[in-house]
């Protein structure tokens, strides 16, 4: 799917490159993106002119990945902030023509509440889909261990339709998961001296039978390489006693 290019922006924005298609390294982009990006706030009722990613300072290879990737894509430089409040590190994209150019093709994120597996996402190829669900999981997932044995692999959202998206392409591909939901609540935080709203939110599970599958297929993720590496080397392990993946018996 050939994506469109002819974006018209303010004269004083910066020309930067834009990428045709979407390949395994702009959907890990995205998918990033989608977990943990955001777009900067109008100002001076411009258009909004940069998209922020915030990485950790405990996972420098995303990060580093995520400057990298920018920097193919758009022949863009990224700016780096510490937050000095938490261990996170905000990487800044500027650019009013990279967020028209997202917008413009239906890749702009909406609000975590609403985000959706882009329509360019859904038509794509399985590596491509897979590639994506790899960026999100390195911005929004874990693995769940126990005593050095994988329990699960998991990531949530805000928005359950998103997380019924990522089930169904998993799914397709044999992976055997599932989904829970989390009610949310509130209560009043002394230390903030204000009502904390923990939201509703939906969590896919990846079952440890689907371990090796999972691993193999999400070969852009820093994170799910990152276990496999591990189980390579005997540092965890995948449980003897477990259920039969129930889509290797259909």
């Amino acid at each position: 799917m050939k994506l469109k290019t002819d974006v018209v922006v303010h004269y004083h924005s910066v020309d930067y490159e834009l990428p045709e298609k979407i390949d395994e390294d702009f959907a890990w982009w995205l998918g990033v993106f989608y977990g943990d990006g955001s777009v900067a706030p109008p100002k001076k009722g411009c258009n909004p002119r940069q998209l922020e990613i915030t990485c950790t300072e405990d996972e420098p290879e995303i990060m580093n990945r995520v400057i990298q990737i920018t920097k193919k894509l758009f022949d863009c430089d990224c700016k780096i902030e510490q937050d000095k409040r938490s261990k996170g590190i905000h990487v800044h994209i500027p650019g009013r023509k990279i967020v028209a150019f997202l917008e413009l093709n239906g890749l702009l994120k909406e609000k975590s509440l609403n985000i959706a597996v882009p329509s360019a996402i859904l038509k794509a190829s399985k590596r491509v889909k897979n590639a994506f669900i790899s960026g999100y999981w390195d911005a929004d997932g874990t693995v769940a261990v126990k005593n050095g044995t994988i329990d699960s692999f998991r990531a949530k959202s805000i928005s359950f339709d998103f997380i019924d998206q990522i089930e169904t392409i998993l799914q397709t591909s044999k992976i055997d998961c599932y989904t829970s939901d989390y009610k949310g609540y509130s209560h009043y935080s002394k230390y903030h001296g204000y009502e904390i709203t923990h939201q509703p939110c939906r969590t896919l599970r990846v079952r440890s039978n689907s371990t090796q599958l999972f691993c193999d297929l999400m070969k852009e993720s820093v994170k799910v390489q990152q276990v496999q590496e591990k189980l390579e080397l005997g540092k965890l392990r995948i449980p003897n006693f477990r259920k039969k993946n129930r889509f290797l018996n259909d």
